[in-house]
């Protein structure tokens, strides 16, 4: 299995490859065709993530020690990053989930042409997904 830190590397090099932030906000947008289903029933039980513009609900578990999450958006270009998150986290043990650093933003140009808020709120997200799994790996280790 491909690392978080192999992953994300090949994520930073497909969406450098596609130029200016338009074609990378165009790569990112094509992404959410890739989100894992997410029900309006889903819905109901999901965490609102507090911080971003626009609504976003998310849902994790870390079951024998795999993270996986999915989300929803009314965003475009947030499901395009809630699917990129999903291809960088869901099967990844949960600690590494926790420990992994994440420069995805910093190493393309998304960081340079989002809205301070925007930004925030993805990086808001990220911190989520990481405490997520985190928690669970802190309860695991306590035996809970």
């Amino acid at each position: 299995m491909r690392t978080i830190a192999e992953i994300q590397k090949e994520m930073i090099e497909e969406f450098n490859a596609c130029g200016d932030s338009f074609g990378q906000y165009e790569h990112l947008i094509k992404m959410e065709k890739d989100l894992v289903p997410f029900t309006q029933e889903a819905r109901k039980i999901a965490s609102i993530v507090q911080g971003c513009q626009s609504q976003v609900w998310i849902s994790t578990s870390c079951k024998d020690g795999i993270f996986e999450f999915s989300g929803v958006s009314q965003s475009a270009i947030i499901k395009g990053f809630i699917a990129l998150l999903e291809k960088l986290f869901n099967g990844q043990p949960c600690k590494e989930v926790a420990d992994a650093e994440i420069s995805f933003l910093e190493e393309t140009r998304f960081a340079d042409t989002f809205e301070s808020e925007r930004a925030k709120g993805v990086r808001h997200l990220i911190r989520m997904l990481q405490e997520a799994a985190d928690q669970s790996t802190r309860s695991n280790e306590k035996g809970i």
